[in-house]
């Protein structure tokens, strides 16, 4: 809770965290660690790791994962940022890789760089997504897999990631409609991008479908700032 990780370096997965066990991460910011893969954090074999209120970003990997990598465990990420991380493999962002299972709720996943391919999201396997921002796009192993939606997310600028704009998803979303701000100090513990005036994310989700990923109300941002009756999309909440 309220760490900062950053710096580090591994010759193979797990820059910053690399978690085998039963591990909570609050409040937190994973930075500038460097690693072959998931630079950032790493969860590994049978490894349950919650993150929540945190920001992922400036994790640097030479081939596989510049932000989160999960492989073969579960990860739960709520209210939380994974911006800025670069990889010079095909994939950044988040990925989550052979019988893993990911589930990303009211998370930004913006700004990330990879060299070959995909900058936002990448599924091998069970991952499932609410009320989340998806800057960058996704990739899937096969093409075929799908990511399960559970409403009210956000793809921008395309549409890759199977999501249901039928439902409450929206699709092909500019960059000028997300209208994010830098990713920076907008108060609170961690560094989060806002959503500026006008953007498509803010007051997207009904209170009832404003919860985290036990169906209990989702109350607060990123920052810890009240959610308010019709919640924004991403980590961050406008304030009135």
């Amino acid at each position: 809770n309220y760490t900062t990780i950053s710096g580090n370096e591994a010759g193979t997965f797990g820059g910053g965290i690399r978690n085998y066990g039963v591990m909570q991460v609050s409040e937190t910011t994973v930075s500038n660690n460097s690693a072959n893969g998931a630079a950032g954090i790493s969860n590994s074999t049978n490894g349950t790791m919650t993150i929540d209120g945190s920001t992922v970003h400036g994790n640097t990997a030479s081939s596989g994962d510049g932000g989160i990598g999960n492989f073969q465990g579960t990860i739960t990420v709520t209210n939380t940022t994974v911006s800025g991380n670069e990889s010079a493999g095909i994939r950044c962002g988040i990925s989550n890789f052979e019988s893993g299972s990911v589930m990303l709720v009211n998370t930004t996943v913006s700004g990330n760089i990879a060299s070959g391919g995909v900058t936002g999201v990448w599924n091998f396997a069970s991952l499932s997504t609410r009320n989340t921002i998806i800057d960058g796009g996704c990739g899937t192993v096969p093409s075929t897999l799908p990511i399960d939606s559970l409403g009210g997310n956000i793809e921008s600028p395309g549409n890759t990631c199977g999501l249901n704009p039928g439902g409450t998803d929206q699709v092909s979303v500019s960059e000028l409609a997300l209208n994010l701000g830098p990713l920076q100090d907008n108060g609170g513990p961690t560094e989060t991008h806002a959503l500026d005036s006008g953007s498509v994310a803010i007051d997207q989700i009904p209170a009832v479908d404003c919860v985290d990923a036990d169906g209990e109300p989702l109350t607060t941002d990123q920052r810890g700032e009240p959610r308010d009756s019709m919640c924004d999309v991403g980590a961050f909440e406008v304030q009135p």
